[in-house]
């Protein structure tokens, strides 16, 4: 079934942005400046964006499990154990990211049908707030699984100091996974409670906090696992 859902995803994003073409108008509105305001046009096939990321995600698990697949045969026990579990996370993070990329299509989609030949104008504070729960739950997802990860993966907290010993990075992730789940969790609760660009703001700010006191802490849990 990991094979397959992946895949699926991709398809459904390629399908939806091609019916999308036959309602959105010839030039629409590609990014927002720092006030909300419109910042560039350009042609709608830019909303096709959002199934190639779909597809360079399946690509990516479909070579993962490829080089893992050869790597099992010749590796120890607790090794192959660490690399099934590494690609457990990894495929949990690929797949939420995914649906990420196909919520947010579906999101602007709706929001450019809908400005119709309008291309000017704010962002709407239901956009900014959707895309703020959006990432909220990305997040949160993300910051439950990471603490799974094994060392000698380039996912979880992977600073200077939590890649010197097992217990180092173990404490690293384990406190990394919580916090970001943590600021994902405030960054849906602000996004509840502003509009507009301040919860884009807010949520800019709560991130950079937590990856800040993620690799601050991840040094402290070296020099813990060294004392």
């Amino acid at each position: 079934m990991r094979n397959k859902i992946m895949p699926i995803i991709a398809a459904v994003s390629l399908i939806a942005a091609a019916a999308a073409m036959n309602f959105l108008p010839d030039e629409v509105p590609i990014n927002y400046n720092f006030v909300g305001e419109v910042g560039n046009r350009g042609s709608k096939y830019w909303l096709f964006l959002f199934p190639l990321i779909a597809v360079i995600a399946t690509i990516v698990w479909k070579i993962y499990t490829i080089a893992r697949g050869k790597n099992l045969g010749t590796a120890d026990d607790k090794t192959a154990a660490h690399m099934k579990n590494n690609g457990r996370v990894l495929f949990v993070i690929l797949l939420a990211y995914e649906a990420f990329v196909l919520l947010g299509q579906a999101v602007m989609t709706v929001h450019l049908i809908s400005m119709g030949e309008e291309n000017g104008g704010a962002m709407p504070a239901e956009l900014s707030s959707a895309i703020c729960v959006m990432l909220g739950i990305l997040y949160a997802v993300i910051g439950n699984i990471i603490p799974k990860a094994r060392l000698g993966t380039v996912l979880g907290v992977r600073t200077r100091w939590s890649i010197k010993n097992e217990q180092a990075w173990q404490n690293s992730n384990r406190f990394g996974g919580a916090v970001l789940f943590v600021a994902g969790v405030m960054i849906i609760a602000e996004a509840l409670i502003f509009r507009g660009m301040t919860a884009l703001y807010i949520m800019v700010g709560i991130l950079a906090v937590a990856v800040a006191v993620a690799v601050i802490y991840s040094y402290y849990a070296y020099k813990k696992s060294i004392a």
